[in-house]
């Protein structure tokens, strides 16, 4: 499982990707991407909504990961 941490990672990392995509980019079971998933949790904040997926391009619900945006800059 923690060989597919990355990719899971990198999959929904400022791209919607619906479930479906993330097994089959992510080459893994459903059990295996939702406890991926999970341990992706632990350190980044996971939202799901309704969008479109950036890899099949339906409208359904997806799961994304997003960056935190930097609010002050240090010189």
């Amino acid at each position: 499982m923690t060989d597919t941490l990355p990719i899971i990672t990198a999959l929904i990392l400022d791209r919607p990707t619906c479930l479906e995509c993330l097994v089959v980019k992510a080459g893994v079971t459903l059990g295996e991407a939702v406890a991926g998933l999970e341990q992706v949790a632990n350190a980044l904040r996971i939202y799901r909504e309704t969008d479109r997926c950036r890899a099949c391009g339906d409208t359904t619900e997806v799961l994304s990961a997003r960056r935190a945006t930097r609010q002050t800059q240090y010189l």
